[in-house]
């Protein structure tokens, strides 16, 4: 399958969500700072660092600054290139309230054990919105090929991810939610990743969602680590998996699952459900249906007009419908 980057992201706004911020700066990147972590180096809280097109060479650390990463005309021209040197863009404890976000870029050839493209680390309250994520490579044992999120608070929305690596060890994947994690993962699309799409191995006090999203040709859609007695907290409603080698895995699932996975499709994966927790089709809203994609073989999984889930029925408010089709 080939990607259309351009048909999924939606052209982003650039500077207008800063007007009104009195005390904040802009960074220009290149014309003013040669590189982004100059220019991170010299930003402060509340700053906007702005990045013009082109091909970012190396490794960024934002350390725990709460400032806006963002590029001027979108992913498709904007790369964050790790050529294999470790985690592409590092993000720590906020050092004050308030959120950091990163949004517009391609994130490539990131190379570590956890957290190949970004690692969020605790206590980091991170926006990650509209980037795209290819050929990150997690090593052996680790978690996180695109995104590590050990213990963090964030919000992952509306990115793609597409060729990123991992093995099938323990917390290993895509996006990979880790100790005590409030993440929300909304209408990203997960296409063609030789690696689970989403890992939650996470124990009773993690809040982990997964609303929304497109899960297509991966290695695994979702996997859940229920060992924990209590996973109530865990909501995966309203995501398309389809084509994966595996739909949904739960796997050390000695009482009965209990989180609240409901109102999603599965179709089309080679298995639908493995591990122990039993399937989930026909309960709580789940099915098993052709999505009715409009052109899967050439990169647009967006929905026709005659498919099913076009109307599927929303859940609580804000709560996204069946799939990214919002990308």
């Amino acid at each position: 399958m080939s990607l259309n980057t351009l048909s999924l992201i939606p052209l982003l706004a650039l500077i207008s969500f800063f007007s009104g911020q009195a005390n904040s700066a802009i960074l220009l990147v290149p014309s003013e700072h040669a590189t982004i972590q100059l220019a991170v180096d010299a930003a402060t809280n509340g700053d906007v660092v702005l990045v013009s097109p082109g091909t970012y060479a190396g490794t960024t650390n934002v350390f725990g600054k709460i400032i806006t990463l963002r590029s001027t005309d979108g992913p498709d021209l904007t790369i964050l290139d790790g050529n294999s040197a470790g985690t592409v863009i590092r993000f720590s404890t906020a050092s004050a309230p308030g959120e950091t976000t990163l949004e517009g870029f391609t994130v490539r050839n990131g190379s570590s054990t956890f957290g190949a493209g970004i690692s969020l680390g605790g206590g980091s309250q991170t926006v990650i919105r509209g980037n795209v994520f290819s050929n990150n490579n997690q090593g052996s044992g680790g978690a996180g090929a695109a995104i590590d999120c050990n213990g963090c608070t964030s919000l992952v929305t509306q990115n793609v991810f597409s060729g990123n690596s991992c093995d099938s060890q323990f917390s290993s994947g895509v996006v990979s939610v880790v100790n005590a994690a409030t993440i929300e993962i909304r209408s990203n699309l997960f296409v063609d990743n030789p690696c689970r799409a989403v890992n939650i191995t996470a124990p009773s006090s993690a809040r982990p969602s997964v609303l929304g999203n497109t899960m297509i040709g991966n290695a695994t859609g979702i996997y859940i680590d229920a060992r924990t007695n209590d996973n109530s907290a865990q909501i995966l409603r309203h995501n398309l998996i389809a084509f994966n080698e595996i739909g949904l895995d739960v796997v050390f699932a000695f009482a009965p699952l209990n989180a609240q996975f409901a109102d999603n499709v599965l179709f089309g994966n080679t298995m639908q459900v493995a591990g122990g927790a039993g399937n989930p089709i026909g309960n709580l809203g789940n099915r098993n249906v052709d999505p009715l994609m409009i052109d899967p073989a050439n990169g647009d999984y967006r929905l026709r007009a005659d498919s099913s889930l076009i109307d599927a029925p929303i859940g609580a408010a804000g709560t996204p419908r069946i799939g990214a089709n919002a990308i």
